[in-house]
């Protein structure tokens, strides 16, 4: 008897099927994911994005679950399937087919504006839970990178060959802007763009009204530009820049005024607007703007002594000592590895997806697995007294994902427990202390005999196939 004759002639039992078919796909689900993305949280962003869904089996709070499991363990979507089975049968329950269409099309027809909205969630819980300050003011990283995505005519349309790829040969690549806290690491703002005719200033630009005013923003020489200074100060944000390598050096006896002995106001003229700068922010932008010059030099052991200036908005020398903002600025480097650990950790080097839409929507998983991951990492910190610098992101991934069995088999009180033993595991587990960490940028592994790919596969095709046939003449 097929479905459709059995729903037609007992329709009470096929829902009751159906319906217990889907309490033990969410069942399937690790419970200290859920407990991160209640089911009460993710429909009330549901609500507020306005989407609407049928009841299926795979639910937009199931499908996201899912899909975020799967991407913490890198596992393709038959493999999810594939868990999602083993799991039923492991309970002694009614298990879902391992065909995996069905979760590939929720996957489809999921939210981006959800997804974006769950990761940003998530990262200001993990920042509420933090009350670390610079100058009593929240601190945020920003910095840009770049993903390689699948070549498919559709990725080609919206994220263009950049120029010296080769139709065919290369990957399309899609550029990133995404701004951290320094308290937590989390993720909280990120902008999406092809890396062909789209800059990280103009992203950045699309960012400015995600930042609250009061808070400092320190990134590296791209972004010293006088109207990122200007139209950021005049919001309510200060900025801490490295000073752009195209500025003259500073003459620190023809400033404004003398702050100390290389610390000093010096007034900065407009520039002309950018095309892609909105006109009624550069008219917003002063003619004139002071900024403070900071000059120290970095010492370090082994190497050689070298200067580094700084640029900023923090203009009071008593409130803002010069020690302490070259101190801040010397953090800058977590954005780095924070990037690092989204595209190596994470394995976003390279995105399969098919289409720009898919492509949006894994970025943003990727993303709130980050989050979910900075969130455990914050927690173990706190709870035992740990720099969050010294807590590995990676160790916490691994500890995380061997845990999950023995978490999932355990409820309220000794659920509380194991989870305990969770954060005490990666509080065992600190990175060493390694100041002033350098390594050079060489790899000893090397590559395979085979040459890189410089015109389509087609042409490739139709060359052998070619020898193959004058061989068999000959």
């Amino acid at each position: 008897m097929s479905f459709a004759e059995e729903l037609a002639m007992k329709p009470c039992r096929v829902a009751l099927r159906f319906s217990q078919a889907c309490r033990n796909l969410e069942n399937a689900t690790p419970e200290f994911i859920k407990l991160r993305l209640p089911p009460e949280q993710l429909r009330a962003i549901l609500q507020d994005c306005d989407v609407k869904f049928r009841q299926r089996l795979f639910t937009p709070m199931a499908t996201l679950w899912l899909w975020l499991w799967q991407r913490m363990q890198g596992l393709s979507c038959r493999d999810v399937a594939g868990s999602a089975y083993a799991w039923a049968v492991g309970k002694d329950q009614q298990p879902a087919s391992t065909d995996c269409s069905a979760y590939c099309q929720a996957r489809g027809r999921q939210s981006e504006t959800f997804l974006k909205r769950a990761a940003q969630q998530l990262g200001e819980q993990t920042d509420a839970d933090s009350d670390f300050q610079a100058f009593g003011r929240p601190v945020f990283l920003v910095d840009g990178t770049t993903t390689k995505v699948a070549d498919t005519p559709a990725n080609g349309q919206d994220f263009p060959l950049a120029g010296g790829q080769k139709s065919g040969a290369s990957f399309p690549m899609v550029r990133l802007l995404a701004i951290f806290s320094l308290a937590t690491g989390a993720l909280r703002h990120l902008a999406i763009g092809p890396f062909r005719g789209t800059s990280e200033q103009e992203l950045f630009y699309s960012q400015w009204n995600q930042l609250s005013a009061g808070s400092i923003l320190v990134a590296d020489r791209y972004f010293d530009t006088f109207r990122n200074l200007a139209l950021l100060f005049n919001r309510g944000v200060d900025c801490v820049f490295k000073l752009n390598a195209h500025r003259n050096q500073p003459d620190f006896r023809r400033s404004h005024k003398r702050l100390g002995k290389a610390d000093a106001w010096f007034v900065w003229r407009r520039p002309r607007r950018k095309d892609w700068l909105v006109a009624s922010d550069y008219d917003e932008a002063p003619e004139t703007f002071v900024v403070r010059i900071i000059r120290y030099t970095l010492k370090l052991r082994g190497f050689r002594a070298r200067p580094v200036t700084l640029v900023t908005t923090l203009l009071d020398p008593v409130a803002y000592p010069a020690a302490q903002v070259a101190a801040l600025y010397g953090r800058r480097w977590s954005v780095e590895v924070n990037l690092r650990h989204i595209k190596s950790s994470l394995a976003m080097e390279f995105i399969d997806a098919r289409t720009p839409a898919m492509v949006r929507k894994e970025i943003w998983v990727f993303m709130l697995a980050y989050n979910l991951i900075r969130q455990i990492m914050h927690e173990a910190a706190v709870s035992y007294g740990l720099d969050l610098e010294r807590v590995s992101f990676t160790g916490t991934a691994q500890l995380v994902l061997a845990m999950t069995p023995v978490l999932s088999a355990f409820r309220d009180e000794a659920f509380i427990k194991a989870y305990e033993l969770l954060l005490s595991g990666i509080a065992q587990r600190p990175v060493r202390h390694r100041p002033n960490r350098s390594e050079p940028r060489v790899i000893k592994r090397r590559n395979t005999k085979y040459t890189c790919m410089t015109r389509p596969r087609d042409q490739y095709d139709r060359q052998l196939k070619s020898a193959m046939a004058e061989l068999t003449v000959a």
